[in-house]
């Protein structure tokens, strides 16, 4: 499922953004991979990403993501670590045995805010940590750190030399 996410035509109250949240052109058109097996939280990620401007797909589980990831180039990752099939862990570190996808940035996005989630995600080798329920403006600050948009661009030229 792909959908490019641009401003809500009308937005939902609850999911609007804050409105002190600093401008988000740095991430307009970055393509990122949204890994999440509940519908309705995939359904609220496109809303909340809406005013980004991001260039979204979506994973329901692991083994889809590695699957997308071998097909297609991104800028990041929004990896949820719970999940069946294969969970964001392990997802992270087959994704992190291909060289090709050694640097692109997997940022954790769970439900799960217990003591050591954050380090067990960070030892798989994910990014950044983002707990739900999600915080937009934290969410965003986190993207901005990490994400850069036309990195997958760049590297699909790179493989496209290497064949």
């Amino acid at each position: 499922h792909r959908a490019t996410v641009g401003p809500p035509q009308s937005p939902m109250p609850a999911m609007a953004p804050a409105p002190s949240l600093p401008p988000a052109d740095n991430l307009r058109g970055a393509k990122v991979l949204v890994v999440e097996d509940n519908e309705i939280n995939r359904e609220l990620a496109q809303e909340l990403l809406r005013p980004l401007a991001l260039d979204l797909t979506f994973a329901d589980n692991g083994c889809s993501a590695l699957a997308i990831l071998r097909q297609e180039s991104f800028d990041g990752v929004l990896m949820d670590c719970l999940m069946p099939q294969m969970d964001g862990y392990e997802a992270t570190r087959r994704l992190r045995s291909q060289p090709s996808l050694a640097d692109l940035p997997v940022i954790a996005m769970t439900a799960g805010a217990h003591s050591g989630d954050e380090a067990r995600a960070l030892a798989a080798g994910m990014n950044d940590y983002v707990s739900k329920p999600i915080r937009m403006a934290h969410l965003q600050a986190v993207l901005a750190r990490w994400v850069a948009p036309r990195r997958a661009a760049r590297r699909a030229a790179a493989q496209a030399q290497n064949l």
